[in-house]
């Protein structure tokens, strides 16, 4: 849908739960109120069936009353069960059809609730792909949905590089590193690895397998951002 409300800009600090933007809602509104109302009619139709098989029973009391006194023969007795049988079916359908309906508004609310699009964390916007105005698209098996924007804890900070098979195995979980950001000069920063990825990756370039392996810095530099180029 069309975002109606963006009312962040990157580089913002964000709360969790805190606005990002809004997403026009005419669509999910009216596909809720037509939900809605399949609903309350599915309700009806239980209810009216609910009559029909108070009624059959009260009519196969009466035709068993009847029988013992003389007065209707078997066939009508077994019209009456009948009638009984059918009633309790078409009230189970009836209260399946309920039952489909209800899911189906939960659907509709759900999509409803998803345009209204809440932080989900504390952090900083530190990519903003979208404008208001503009139209986005949530992501399929064979469309990928549109990035409006990236929330980050940037308090965290992790430098990750390629390591070649050879070198990988002698690398360790706590183990300390140090981490030169080439846009902060030749000074290194302290880290620790947090993470080595247990298959490897082929590079295309040079047919050698690498693994990625993931340094936590003990104390970021304020001036890092994502996506800066570092050696480990």
């Amino acid at each position: 849908g069309e975002i109606i409300a963006l009312p962040v800009v990157e580089g913002q600090e964000v709360k969790a739960g805190q606005l990002l933007l809004e997403i026009e809602r005419d669509l999910y509104e009216s596909a809720r109120d037509q939900a809605r109302a399949a609903l309350r009619q599915a309700e009806v139709s239980v209810r009216r069936q609910e009559v029909q098989l108070a009624n059959a029973e009260l009519n196969l009391r009466r035709t068993k009353k009847l029988i013992e006194d003389g007065l209707v023969s078997q066939e009508a007795l077994d019209s009456a069960q009948l009638a009984l049988d059918t009633a309790e079916v078409e009230l189970e359908a009836q209260q399946q059809t309920v039952e489909q309906y209800r899911s189906a508004l939960q659907q509709t609310q759900d999509d409803l609730a998803r345009t209204t699009i809440l932080s989900p964390m504390n952090g900083t916007i530190i990519q903003l792909n979208a404008e208001q105005g503009e139209t986005v698209v949530p992501g399929s098996t064979n469309l990928p949905g549109s990035v409006i924007m990236t929330v980050a804890e940037m308090s965290v900070l992790l430098a990750e590089v390629e390591v070649s098979e050879v070198d990988v195995v002698d690398i360790a979980l706590g183990q300390e590193a140090e981490v030169t950001v080439d846009a902060l000069g030749t000074e290194p920063q302290t880290g620790h690895v947090v993470e080595i990825a247990t298959s490897g990756r082929k590079d295309p370039s040079q047919g050698t397998i690498r693994f990625a392996v993931k340094v936590a810095l003990d104390d970021p530099d304020p001036s890092l951002r994502p996506a800066m180029t570092a050696k480990v």
